[in-house]
């Protein structure tokens, strides 16, 4: 049955465990908060456009290089500001 109540925006997005290689097409979650790509093959936090919604991010157990996963002054990781200018928190753990 298809209700016609439109539905809430989407706040939380769990995609883990797909093989998703990158993070292209997030842009398009517009109210998304949070975001757990965890156990994928994820191999860049590169986006074509910065995402200023999204606060918290897992990215663990992914390919991100070690490069991308330098802190900045924050204790941010590097590629994660950039892309990800409102981030507050995230996971890195374990990436190849």
């Amino acid at each position: 049955m298809v209700s016609s109540h439109p539905q809430p925006p989407l706040k939380n997005l769990n995609l883990g465990e797909n093989r998703l290689k990158n993070l292209e097409g997030i842009n398009q979650f517009t109210s998304l908060d949070n975001l757990d790509m965890d156990k994928n093959k994820i191999i860049t936090l590169a986006l074509h456009k910065p995402n200023k919604i999204v606060t918290l991010i897992n990215v663990s157990d992914n390919h991100v290089p070690k490069a991308d996963l330098e802190s900045n002054e924050n204790k941010i990781p590097k590629a994660m500001a950039q892309h990800f200018p409102d981030i507050q928190c995230g996971n890195i753990d374990n990436n190849k």
